[in-house]
């Protein structure tokens, strides 16, 4: 029976992953053999006064890594919460309507 979980609690998962990726919940970037250097943004809220800081953090790429396939980064990544479903359906909403405008 756990077997079973875990595979029905894998498949959800992916599933839910899939779901992301159609929804744009967030950002794939595709790098190139060229790309040594990573440079990723992030947003910090400081909780005292609510001002948002930006920081770059950069990151080294080994070409070892790369050479055996090349990985998409993820931007802007959050945690799948009780909310993905509502997201994901305004995502589509917005979309359509932006869709249908043109």
């Amino acid at each position: 029976a756990q077997k079973h979980r875990q595979r029905l609690r894998t498949a959800l998962t992916n599933f839910q992953i899939f779901l992301s990726h159609l929804g744009g919940l967030f950002n794939i970037t595709i790098q190139t053999c060229n790309d040594n250097v990573v440079k990723c943004e992030k947003n910090t809220v400081n909780n005292t006064n609510t001002t948002t800081a930006n920081t770059t953090t950069t990151t080294n790429i080994d070409q070892s890594s790369l050479s055996s396939s090349i990985h998409p980064i993820l931007i802007g990544y959050k945690e799948i919460d009780q909310c993905w479903l509502k997201e994901l359906q305004n995502r589509i909403n917005v979309r359509y309507i932006e869709k249908s405008l043109l």
